[in-house]
């Protein structure tokens, strides 16, 4: 049995306390800094690594990976920062892929950029799902 903050007895370790009495909710701890870095991946939909390149911002980068909500860039050393819109053309050798279309920079660190998709026509995001839907069926 435990004692409530007014001095009644609650049964059970699952009681309710009496009417007007609140119990402090569990107090919930933050990981460390170690398991936050080496914390399981955060996307909920798996992206595809790919071999292939981009052009973006008049420069030729390589494309690290691609996903439904857009691609992950290795070698960029333009002028783009977070925020920033641009057009592209992916080309992917593996599985055979070729997008044109505008994204938005979602994050940059030194000369790697993520970028989400802002406008793809409909051919082009049907094309990029039919390639993604192969590579999961499939994964060489």
């Amino acid at each position: 049995m435990s004692r409530a903050t007014d001095g009644s007895v609650l049964e059970g370790s699952g009681a309710v306390p009496p009417h007007g009495v609140l119990r402090a909710p569990a107090r919930q701890t933050r990981p460390s800094w170690l398991a936050r870095l080496f914390r399981p991946e955060r996307r909920r939909v798996e992206r595809l690594p790919v071999t292939g390149h981009a052009d973006v911002d008049g420069k030729t980068v390589h494309v690290l990976d691609v996903g439904p909500g857009g691609f992950r860039l290795a070698g960029y050393r333009g002028m783009l920062n977070p925020q920033d819109r641009f057009a592209f053309r992916l080309t992917v050798q593996a599985p055979p892929l070729e997008l044109r279309g505008e994204a938005v920079v979602a994050w940059r660190q030194a000369d790697r950029l993520g970028a989400a998709f802002y406008r793809l026509d409909a051919a082009d995001r049907a094309t990029l799902d039919m390639a993604l839907a192969a590579a999961i069926k499939d994964p060489r």
